[in-house]
């Protein structure tokens, strides 16, 4: 189904269900489809939610870091910036990492952005994780196309007939619209989760460092020793944390160590770090508010 709200590739809305996820998996439509039911009945799939492409919102997206102390101190420093127009996300470890998801217009834009973070965060260097990739865009967005984006929003996989309603239009031109736009990357459709659903279960994240002895195909190598247990993959290039952090599931702490232990033992890996999560700040209302601003704007 994919996790992230982003992506190089497009993710078609009919990616997420049942039928496509049977096919890349190997497995009956019908046993996707129970398990999917499983978990939403026991509330560890919240809902499906829905992003458009930044690029369509004149935006592009980058993540940094900063190093604090402690636990507490990246805490607080969350709090600080949580108000500031532009970071739409704050995540803390109990390493005292924390990373914010920056948004920004231009590199000037940007820049500014930057020098009130490093005000406002207060002890602490600011660094770049990654950038937040998403395809290019080729066309501007019709007023339909936005319109039915704002119906999706919060409920991805409601049906077609309803969208219809909404964006005061036909079914058939309906899923023409969500087809194109699926094609081009326009959106990236996700499961909300609530990993607590998830009796036993540990989110982390695994960053990795590669020695000079690490071959081409070792970004590749990592994620498939860890088969069925990584969620989502980026590549950044930070000396502090590493050239490679994975999302992963675990069902305890042991098992978190183990996994840490079996990068670590991978030829070429000069390092691996299990990073654990404390606490996180989201907002979305940016998403909202540039969708109503293109819709106003936008040619029909």
């Amino acid at each position: 189904m994919g996790l992230r709200p982003y992506g190089q590739t497009p993710r078609p809305l009919e990616s997420m269900r049942a039928p496509a996820i049977a096919r890349a998996l190997g497995a009956s439509p019908e046993r996707v489809r129970g398990r999917i039911e499983r978990m939403e009945e026991s509330g560890l799939i919240e809902g499906y939610d829905l992003y458009p492409n930044y690029r369509h919102l004149g935006l592009e997206a980058t993540w940094f870091y900063y190093q604090f102390p402690d636990e507490d101190a990246a805490e607080a420093a969350a709090g600080r910036l949580a108000p500031i127009e532009g970071v739409s996300s704050c995540c803390w470890f109990m390493t005292g990492l924390l990373c914010a998801h920056v948004l920004y217009k231009s590199p000037a834009d940007l820049d500014r952005k930057l020098r009130l973070l490093m005000a406002l965060a207060g002890k602490g260097a600011l660094h770049k994780f990654y950038d937040v990739e998403m395809p290019p865009v080729h066309r501007p967005l019709s007023k339909t196309d936005w319109l039915i984006l704002r119906a999706l929003r919060g409920q991805a996989l409601r049906p077609l007939p309803d969208v219809a309603r909404e964006a005061t239009t036909s079914t058939k031109t309906v899923r023409r619209h969500i087809d194109r736009m699926g094609k081009e990357g326009s959106f990236f459709p996700f499961p909300v989760l609530d990993p607590s659903r998830a009796e036993g279960t540990i989110l982390f994240y695994l960053a990795v460092s590669f020695g000079p002895e690490a071959g081409p195909d070792a970004p590749q190598a990592v994620p498939r020793a860890l088969e069925g247990a990584v969620l989502s993959t980026d590549r950044i290039a930070s000396p502090e944390i590493g050239s490679l952090i994975m999302l992963v599931v675990a069902r305890s702490s042991a098992q978190v160590s183990e996994l840490r232990r079996k990068v670590a033992a991978m030829p070429g890996i000069a390092r691996a770090k299990a990073m654990m999560f404390s606490g996180v700040n989201e907002d979305e209302a940016w998403i909202d508010e540039g969708i109503a601003e293109r819709i106003r704007g936008a040619p029909k």
